[in-house]
């Protein structure tokens, strides 16, 4: 028995790879040293961990990357990858383990004549056109990619070829001869299967075969498909995954199309075949369409702008946007102080010396006591506020510019009813500068520029949009001292800013992008009132401020463009957001060393939205709606800046900047929050 097994693996067959004859003569060697049945498991062990780690490949596995006008393949395993095309694939006899056609493969007619075909394949982005004349089908998975023709029968119909199990997970089906599939399939899953309502309930409910208009065989119908077609009790509809059938509503042939308030049955969505009749817990709506339960005989629908694409774009270029504005505020706000130091004039403290007092005896030195101790509490007042902004304002000599740039990069979340989840991600940059007016204030501008992307989830759909946007602004500073006891100075402080967004929108489809893009544009302005209370033994201060701010959103109108995928179009008039805001916070300094050569500065506040309600409306077909779109009610915002003078006049700004947002009480309410980190460095000159 030994020498046997030694034979057969010292006579590997031609077919097999390098890496099996490498593996072969390692086993040889290890039967040949150990003998007896501890060698033969220890090579059984061998190969079956070659095999887990991929190092020996099946014997006869081919991988297709070019054309190939026609093919026999009769065995193993055979892949169609990108690049790879296949005029006509046979199969005639013998045992076919797998054929796959990856995204990007296309095998123009797979012929299945004998034989057996254990599993076939397509995936997102694969084509494979299939004639099945004769022999077995075990398996047809179909997984986002496209079946253009679809053939299970031989003698022009008169016989049926079976299929064992075929699982639709998305994509498309070309018809024959107005049906889907035909011949027999034992087991048909249905996990992701679409159709597109284009008629009224009465209409639609006749329809047993589609009308084919267009375009051959070579792809996907032009007109919408409103049913799942089937040929035959021959189908048998094994299970229907929950959701798994997905209702659009198409264009509509001769102005006709979808009416509110129709009622659709639920066992007239699968014409033909027999089985599993669905129910509306099998139904989703794609994005911009609510389904109805109207009886327990079937449904109704009708246009739903909330959970439409358009609006997850608006409103997440309105989120971005909110969070962008308070984003800059955080990094300018470190900046938008008294960033130049007092300079007090001493021009009326002569008169206040020459000025004796009233009550002075004739004849007795003079008493200068009212105005000498105002005085005096003055001159300590400001010495000690001298000697905190030294702390404060590490810069030497007079200065009367300071500027300064800061990169940030951050990550966005927020969920809501229709939009389950989204994610944003986000690098910029920020720079400007300020000018010293002296008892005017501090005048600046700044100019930024942002990267956006963002993942988000509408129903089954996933939706990717990338954002170039650049803002320009102007800021302006003013304060004055409080008389007190104490050091304290009011101050007020303004921002007035324009943003301009290019949001691109794209969502995969099995027959492509879904793609938009359009031009969005704000515009707003932020007044700030506040009061510092100055703590010179502590070498900090701290400032309750109280402001109002408004904004103007821009969203031009666009239209989205669904035709290729046998869903109606959408179009977006333009929306005007307006959002006025209150804001509280309240906002320290602290200083640390005798110099003041590290600082901390931080930020609580918050801000309610008052207009967190905004107006929307679209047209889908001949469907349009109209409704409420909610937004953030509140935000709260933490700022903390790490501050080192790094240099004579510079200065290094490690910044964290938080952004926590709701929209109500309810679990169903828009919930979020954004973080970022900012690296800002600053000079005076």
């Amino acid at each position: 028995m030994k020498y046997l097994l030694v034979c057969n693996f010292e006579k590997p067959y031609k077919s097999m790879s390098s890496s099996v004859s490498v593996a072969t003569k390692i086993a040889n060697m290890m039967i040949h040293k150990w003998g007896g049945g501890f060698a033969y498991i220890s090579v059984a062990i061998f190969f079956v961990a070659m095999l887990g780690l991929g190092l020996i490949a099946h014997a006869a596995d081919e991988h297709i990357t070019s054309y190939v006008p026609s093919k026999q393949w009769n065995a193993d395993s055979l892949y169609v990858d990108r690049g790879g095309n296949i005029g006509t694939l046979t199969t005639n006899s013998g045992t076919v383990r797998l054929v796959e056609v990856n995204s990007g493969g296309n095998i123009t007619n797979y012929t299945v004549n004998g034989g057996t075909v254990s599993t076939i394949t397509i995936n997102s982005g694969g084509q494979l056109s299939l004639n099945h004349a004769g022999g077995v089908i075990n398996t047809l998975n179909l997984n986002g990619g496209i079946i253009p023709y679809f053939e299970n029968t031989s003698g022009g119909g008169a016989t049926k070829q079976t299929i064992n199990t075929m699982n639709v997970n998305d994509g498309q089906i070309g018809l024959n001869f107005g049906y889907h599939l035909n011949g027999n399939i034992n087991n048909l899953n249905i996990n992701k299967w679409t159709i597109a309502i284009s008629s009224d309930g009465a209409t639609w409910g006749t329809k047993t075969q589609h009308t084919f208009q267009g375009r051959g065989y070579t792809g996907i119908p032009k007109t919408p498909v409103e049913h799942i077609y089937l040929n035959g009790d021959g189908i048998n509809v094994s299970s229907i995954t929950k959701g798994g059938i997905i209702v659009g509503v198409g264009i509509g042939e001769s102005g006709s199309g979808a009416k509110v308030g129709d009622i659709y049955e639920y066992s007239k969505i699968i014409a033909g075949g027999k089985g599993v009749t669905p129910n509306f817990d099998s139904l989703t709506p794609t994005p911009g369409i609510r389904l109805i339960p109207a009886s327990t005989a079937g449904f109704s629908l009708e246009a739903d702008v909330a959970s439409s694409y358009g609006i997850t774009i608006l409103k997440t270029i309105t989120l971005s946007y909110m969070r962008k504005n308070t984003m800059v505020s955080n990094v300018l706000d470190s900046l938008m102080k008294k960033n130049f130091r007092s300079t007090p004039s001493k021009a009326n403290q002569p008169k206040i010396y020459e000025q004796p007092s009233a009550k002075t005896p004739p004849g007795a030195p003079p008493r200068y006591a009212p105005q000498m101790r105002k005085l005096a509490t003055t001159s300590r007042q400001t010495r000690g506020k001298a000697r905190l902004e030294k702390k404060f304002l590490s810069y030497e000599k007079n200065k009367n510019h300071i500027g300064f740039f800061a990169p940030y990069g951050g990550h966005s979340y927020f969920s809501d009813a229709s939009v389950s989840r989204a994610h944003e991600f986000v690098g910029g940059g920020i720079g400007g500068v300020q000018k010293n007016l002296g008892q005017k204030g501090i005048l600046g501008g700044y100019l930024g520029y942002e990267y956006s992307y963002t993942l988000a989830d509408v129903y089954t759909q996933n939706i990717n949009l990338q954002t170039h946007s650049v803002q320009v602004g102007a800021t302006y500073f003013n304060s004055k001292a409080l008389k007190s006891k104490s050091l304290r100075e009011f101050y007020f402080k303004g921002i007035l800013r324009g943003d301009m967004s290019v949001p691109f929108f794209e969502t995969s489809t099995y027959a492509g992008a879904l793609k938009t893009q359009s031009f969005n544009y704000g515009f707003g302005a932020d007044a700030r009132i506040g009061t510092a209370f100055y703590q010179e033994k502590a070498a900090s201060y701290i400032a309750p401020e109280l402001g109002i701010s408004y904004d103007l959103i821009i969203l031009p109108s666009f239209h989205l463009n669904k035709e290729f995928i046998n869903q109606a179009n959408e179009d977006y008039p333009i929306h005007l957001w307006h959002f006025p805001q209150i804001n509280l916070s309240l906002r320290g300094i602290k200083s640390f060393g005798k110099s003041g050569g590290f600082r901390m500065f931080w930020l609580l506040g918050g801000k309610y939205n008052i207009l967190n309600t905004q107006k929307a409306s679209f047209t889908i077909a001949n469907l349009q709606s109209k409704g409420d779109i909610n937004l953030p009610i509140a935000y709260a915002n933490l700022d903390l800046n790490f501050v080192w003078s790094i240099h004579k006049n510079h200065e290094l700004t490690l910044g964290y900047g938080g952004i926590y947002f709701v929209g109500g009480f309810s679990r169903q309410s828009l919930q979020g929050f954004s973080n970022a980190l900012s690296l800002k460095y600053g000079a005076w000159f």
